[in-house]
């Protein structure tokens, strides 16, 4: 009976151990490449929020390191919108700051008071309540807008996934115009990043089409997309993790090398305990934003119902052989000039008006079916879609 029974138990240790290998098998197998450390879990969840919502209509009060101390959600109107939203931010400065005498001087606590210290204790401990009025930020909703976004990604999701996964990076990467511009192909930003995927006029010379005068790649959401794809997977060689090129993309690819040599390989760390030069609050947040809406937009339906994509692109892509004007390209392919314009938003003014030619060794795209109009000595297939 003893022998049976250590033998009973032996088996049993076996089955546990070979299980405990099957677990963790699971566990690897469903590892990704853009994780989301704990830490990073009320950002990632207030960025969901920011993006399902609340809409353009709404000011968020916030504090911006620990962004689940959530003052006060207000209705703004348009009119006179920035001023409003000051001057709420400043009456709001000055009833943190009287919480936080309160506090020192162990005067009684307004039950509003209190809710706040709270709140704030429990996202970063005492310490957190002293200098909550030094933090306070506030973010407008953007779940219109959004929705707005995904309904325009269907036309460029496809192709974007494609582009990913042909430069070898991860093909989730195709959610990232969420972040920068929701899809808006002439977005600009105050510090002159502009189109859909936000690229810097520096950056841009060495990953895009740019001729001045002549071509802006940077308006061109796929010839962008091939950029940022580039920039990103050189980005991965240099940083060897994800969430760090993504930041990257942000921050700067030098800064993340910094970051990384003085942290560590781990964004959670990074963004949390990194002072470096410009790690602000845009840079200590892209990750989480980009977690948030890669999170939206895979479950669309379920944050917004009734969702409808607009239909993928479909065009034919050649390059020319040599220089050819707008018109005389519209007149063999017997489409009107605009239709070619509107397709190639990389062209610039000069380009458009036919005073200057369509440069060779360019993406030009052109109706589905178009190409084979063209003869072999104008120009050639590039790809196929």
């Amino acid at each position: 009976m003893p022998h049976d029974r250590e033998r009973f138990m032996k088996k049993i240790i076996q089955r546990l151990t070979i299980l405990g290998i099957v677990i963790l098998a699971g566990c690897s197998s469903q590892s990704t490449q853009f994780p989301e450390p704990k830490s990073m879990k009320p950002m990632v969840s207030f960025w969901e929020r920011v993006y399902s919502e609340w809409d353009e209509n709404q000011a968020v009060y916030h504090d911006n390191r620990y962004l689940d101390v959530i003052y006060e959600v207000v209705d703004v109107s348009n009119f006179n919108r920035r001023s409003v939203l000051r001057s709420h931010e400043d009456v709001l400065r000055e009833r943190l700051t009287d919480m936080v005498d309160s506090y020192t001087t162990k005067r009684a606590l307004t039950s509003e008071q209190k809710k706040w210290i709270a709140m704030l204790k429990k996202a970063g401990g005492e310490k957190a309540i002293y200098e909550a009025p030094d933090r306070l930020r506030y973010q407008t909703g953007l779940k219109n807008r959004f929705r707005r976004g995904l309904e325009i990604s269907g036309y460029y999701m496809p192709e974007f996934k494609k582009i990913m996964k042909r430069n070898n990076v991860p093909v989730e990467i195709a959610y990232l115009p969420h972040v920068e511009s929701s899809f808006q192909q002439t977005a600009y930003s105050s510090v002159g990043a502009s189109g859909m995927w936000q690229f810097m006029p520096s950056t841009a010379r060495s990953y895009l089409p740019m001729k001045r005068n002549i071509i802006d790649g940077r308006l061109d959401p796929f010839m962008a997309a091939e950029g940022a794809a580039n920039y990103l997977r050189e980005a991965h060689d240099r940083v060897q993790e994800w969430p760090l090129a993504l930041t990257g993309y942000n921050h700067g690819v030098g800064g993340m090398m910094r970051a990384k040599n003085e942290i560590g390989s781990d964004i959670g760390r990074i963004v949390w305990e990194y002072d470096g030069p410009r790690f602000g609050f845009a840079s200590r947040n892209f990750y989480a934003e980009f977690l948030a809406a890669k999170h939206v937009a895979e479950n669309g339906s379920s944050y917004f119902p009734g969702l409808v994509h607009k239909a993928p692109r479909k065009v034919d892509g050649i390059t020319l052989a040599k220089p050819m004007k707008v018109r005389d390209l519209a007149n063999i392919l017997m489409v009107s000039e605009m239709t070619l314009i509107e397709l190639n938003p990389a062209w610039l003014q000069s380009v458009r008006i036919n005073k200057v030619a369509i440069p060779v060794e360019i993406p030009v795209w052109l109706p589905k079916g178009s190409a084979k109009k063209l003869p072999s000595d104008i120009g050639r297939r590039i790809d196929k879609r």
